[in-house]
């Protein structure tokens, strides 16, 4: 149910922007495990996502979760530069390496995604 939420809620949010997303970042602050399937789902989505000329990024991920993404070998897939500490931290990279967009005020790191840049896109559950 988690996988077809997550996908329904990151397609809908997609849509609405129409082409205007060029970075999407996973918070797995508060993701305590994934299945093979949520793997599965992931892989494809980060697939999709690159076929549209987005970015991926991951923050926040909690150990045992990187630890199956590892032993699924798709830490090496996603790439080890591609996951970060926090978001804000996604989102600076992201900036520093030629992504467009803003995100200078510091004020704005304490916010989440959404209230600190309304085109962001976070799905909760």
């Amino acid at each position: 149910a988690n996988v077809e939420h997550f996908d329904q809620m990151l397609r809908q949010h997609l849509e609405k922007r129409k082409g205007a997303v060029k970075l999407v970042v996973l918070d797995g602050a508060v993701m305590h495990t994934i299945d093979s399937t949520g793997m599965h789902a992931l892989e494809k989505t980060i697939s999709e996502l690159h076929a549209k000329g987005m970015a991926f990024r991951v923050a926040g991920l909690i150990g045992p979760v990187r630890d199956k993404l590892h032993r699924a070998s798709l830490i090496e897939k996603i790439g080890r530069e591609n996951f970060f500490f926090d978001v804000a931290e996604a989102v600076d990279n992201w900036l520093e390496s030629g992504g467009e967009g803003t995100l200078d005020d510091s004020e704005d790191r304490r916010k989440s995604p959404t209230e600190a840049r309304p085109s962001a896109i976070q799905v909760n559950d």
